[in-house]
This record gives C-alpha cells, structure tokens and sequence, in this order.
C-alpha cells in the first residue's frame, strides 16, 4: 500500500477525473493521504493555457525533488518532450486513469511508466460519491478543429458514454446523497449517442426519482441547432437555469479566423430564445488579442459584452498552445494584450455587479452547497447556495445549513455573489 496525494488544475472534467482516479487508487489498497504524508504525488494537469502550463512545470520541477511525481490530465499530450525533461516517475493521458494503480506498481520496481489510451472505459459506471455535489462526464474529447485550442490534442477525438452509463452514474450520486449534478465533458453540446443528444441526456437524468438539481456544463454555439429541444429540456425544475456559452469574440471576422464555425448572430439569437423562457444566469468565455484581432475587433467584443450582459465572464489573454495552427501565427504585442484584457475586464465586471444588485429585494428557495470563504464573522459560519438560476447567495449561520433547501431574502449583492437572509 502506498500513500497518494492528488493534485487538480483546470475544469470540472478534470476534477472528475481526479475522484476516478481516487476511487481506483482506494480500490486497490492505496491510501489517499496529505503532500505531506505522500509517498507519490499525482499532478491532474490542464492545458488549457500557456500561463497554467507553466504554473505546472514550476509544481514538478519542485515537488520531484522530494517526491515521485506522476502527471496526468491535458498537460501530456501537449507538451510530452517538455515533461519528460523533468524528473517524473510516470506519465498518463486522460483515457489511461484506470491504469494508475498498475502505474504505482510499476513505478515500486524501479520501472519508468507511461501510458497513453486511445479510448476511454465509460467513466460515470466510476463516479465517486463525494459530498453534496457529484460530476458525471458525458463525453471525452472534441470534434472541432478551433485554431487556438489544443483539447483535441490532449483528450482525442469524442468520445460519448452511452445514456445508460449516465443514467446509472447520476442515480449512483444521488443516492449516495448528492443534491446536485454537474453534467461536464469538453462540450455538452457535442454529446450524440446512436441518434440521442444533450437535450435527450437532460431529460433522462431529470426522470430519476430523487430530489436533486442538474447543471448542464458548458456547450459551444454551435452545437445549439436543436434550440427548440433543447429550451424544453431546460424547462424541468430539476436544471438549473444556467448557460455556459463560450463566444470567444464579438468579432465574426476573429470568429473565423478561430474556426468557431458560428457568427455573433447565431449566439444573440440562442441567448434570446433562452432569456424569452427563463430568467437565466448567462456564462461566457472572451479570449482577447488573438493575432487578427484589430482594435475594431476587440470594439465589437466590448460592444456585445455590453448587449448581452453576461452574469459570469471567463477573459484570457491569446497564447500559443504546442501543436495549434494558431501556434504559427505572429502574436500581437503583449502592452496590447494588456490594455485589451484590463478594459474588457473592466467592462465584465461592471455589468456583472449590476446585475446582481438588480437581485435585491428577490425572495425565493435556494440550496445550501458549500461552506462559504470570505473573512471570519464570529460564531456565525458563511454558507454558499444557489438558487435556480445558479446565483451564489451568501447565507450567515450558527446552525449547520449544509444540504438545506431554504427561503431568503437578497438583502443586498457583490461581483461575487448575492446576500441573503433566512425568511
């Protein structure tokens, strides 16, 4: 047996993929334990941007010093020569997580381990139940040729599990006690299983007969033909009223450039039919400084920022991802990159805290779903719920209020979240 500690950058698939490779690491006789106390340390990386990756080279050049190092998630597949000049013991891709205790044998014997899948074991008949909020992944891999993105690279092709293996993994959560359910992969909207998408997936996890919510993860504009079915499916008291689109620019011409395969049209006409049936809570990413993009470009992203009004926005500056065809490209200068980021930041974030203080004054039932982190306040504990828009409201209370539903009021708002008062 030997002691484990697992470290997770990135999204909410890779944090899945952690608790898999916890549960098969327990399974067969290891022990997870603190960095302190490990024998092995397991580095879930993402290799989503260049600032991360590095943030993750400077973590294994440290800790393989003192430790062996394995490192899984993104981060192999895009990068391997880079990793390999470091002292690791193993390495895994994110199709290869149920060879991790075969690795650590491996590994014990003095050997070098490597291991690279090209497909993937149906990973929600693996789920973990851990706590009030459970992950299902629906897929593995992606099926767009974006020009800046490197998710194909590192997690392959798609891969979709089939609606039985999601059905049961989500009752496996629920119960065990989980209150919600956090559908994730590379892009929701791509799932398509012998004739049966996402809206089909919603609808059947929303059947099971438990008391429990469902936040549909994020799905890329072009995958939102099916518009109608869709809008129904998110009808169930079950969902969440959450939409993660990523629009990446409000320019059409950057739009192409990128290989998103949809125009700034498109997207305000989804979010339009969706803002007609629901009060939503709309998420977003912007990358801003692609290597085409001219201050007229970067004006129409600003512009659309402020029509839609996005209640969460994700900004990133451009970076070169190994392997992209965005890779070959002259970048633009980093002073540039800068301003252009700082404004739309700016921007973002005014929006969002108008729109939370047009919150004020609601009352309705939100679920209590973790603890809550912001500065000490005596004896009273900070709870975090959501309510079914999946706002954040900040509850204060002596009692324990994890996994309550509960009546408040929003008495007042931050950019980070709404305050509320128990009614």
């Amino acid at each position: 047996m030997s002691k484990i500690h697992i470290e997770t950058y990135g999204c909410t698939a890779n944090q899945s993929d952690s608790e898999l490779m916890q549960k098969f690491l327990e399974e067969a006789g290891h022990k997870i334990t603190d960095l302190k106390a490990s024998d092995y340390v397991v580095i879930n990386s993402c290799g989503v941007k260049t600032q991360t990756e590095e943030r993750i080279i400077q973590r294994l050049k440290t800790l393989s010093k003192k430790k062996r190092v394995i490192i899984g998630g993104c981060l192999p597949k895009i990068n391997l020569e880079r990793i390999e000049k470091e002292n690791i013991a193993g390495i895994l891709d994110t199709r290869s997580i149920d060879k991790l205790p075969k690795m650590i044998e491996k590994i014990s014997k003095g050997e070098k381990a490597l291991e690279f899948s090209d497909t993937s074991i149906e990973k929600p008949d693996f789920v973990r139940s851990a706590g009030l909020t459970g992950i299902v992944q629906l897929s593995e891999g992606c099926n767009l040729s974006c020009s800046y993105c490197a998710t194909t690279i590192s997690r392959g092709d798609l891969q979709c599990f089939s609606p039985e293996s999601i059905v049961r993994g989500v009752s496996y959560l629920v119960k065990g006690g989980c209150k919600e359910i956090l559908l994730t992969s590379q892009d929701n909207g791509a799932y398509l299983y012998k004739g049966q998408k996402l809206p089909d997936i919603l609808k059947a996890v929303c059947q099971i007969d438990r008391k429990f919510y469902v936040r549909n993860g994020m799905t890329n504009p072009v995958y939102l033909k099916f518009l109608n079915q869709f809008i129904e499916a998110y009808k169930s008291e079950k969902v969440y009223k959450f939409l993660h689109i990523p629009v990446q620019s409000g320019s059409n011409k950057v739009l192409k450039d990128m290989k998103r395969g949809y125009t700034v049209e498109n997207f305000k006409k989804t979010i339009s039919a969706f803002e007609k049936e629901f009060p939503m809570l709309l998420a977003t990413d912007i990358i801003v400084g692609f290597p085409t993009e001219t201050e007229e470009d970067f004006q129409e992203t600003l512009k659309l920022l402020e029509e839609i009004r996005f209640d969460m926005v994700n900004i990133s500056r451009f970076g070169k991802r190994p392997g992209t065809e965005a890779a070959n490209m002259q970048t633009l200068d980093s002073d540039t990159m800068n301003r252009r980021s700082k404004k739309a930041s700016q921007v973002a974030k005014k929006i969002i805290e108008e729109k939370n203080r047009e919150w004020v004054g609601w009352k309705g039932k939100i679920l209590i779903n973790e603890i809550g982190k912001l500065v000490s306040i005596g004896s009273e504990k900070q709870y975090i719920g959501r309510n079914l828009s999946y706002k954040p409201v900040l509850i204060k209370s002596e009692k324990n209020l994890l996994g309550k539903e509960l009546n408040v009021e929003i008495k007042d708002s931050t950019i980070g979240c709404l305050i509320g008062e128990i009614i």
